[in-house]
């Protein structure tokens, strides 16, 4: 899978094709939430964890949204501001994500011995330094 799509699908069998980017920023944003302790994420924000223009997060928002992933809440604390927030079914999409991705790691993971693993999760724990 490079560029071409991948489908996602949940135990209730949702499925959404979409890219291996977006992919992977439908789980940034997810974890951006969780890891910033927020509920939501403002575009903004969202641009500058991704790495893209905020205009390009606009467009990210969009097609999300189109799709049911997230929507848009206006920000309590200012009624200008909006906030990105997952949607029940873009949460079950990145717990179905976060699956697959598991178990694709256990599975290549499958093929080190016990001595090889700890070696590798040394080397992996060295560069996320």
């Amino acid at each position: 899978m490079s560029k071409d799509k991948s489908k996602a699908k949940s135990g209730a069998g949702l499925r959404v094709t979409m890219t291996r980017s977006r992919h992977g920023q439908l789980r940034n944003i997810a974890a951006s939430v969780a890891g910033l302790g927020l509920r939501r994420i403002g575009q903004s924000v969202l641009g500058k964890v991704l790495g893209i223009a905020r205009s390009g997060a606009m467009l990210l928002t969009d097609w999300l949204q189109s799709r049911g992933l997230v929507e848009r809440r206006r920000r309590p604390d200012d009624g200008r501001a909006w906030g990105v927030h997952l949607t029940a079914r873009g949460e079950k999409l990145v717990a179905a994500m976060k699956r697959r991705v598991i178990a694709e790691d256990r599975k290549r993971a499958g093929v080190l011995d016990a001595r090889e693993r700890r070696e590798l999760l040394r080397l992996l724990n060295k560069l996320a330094r």
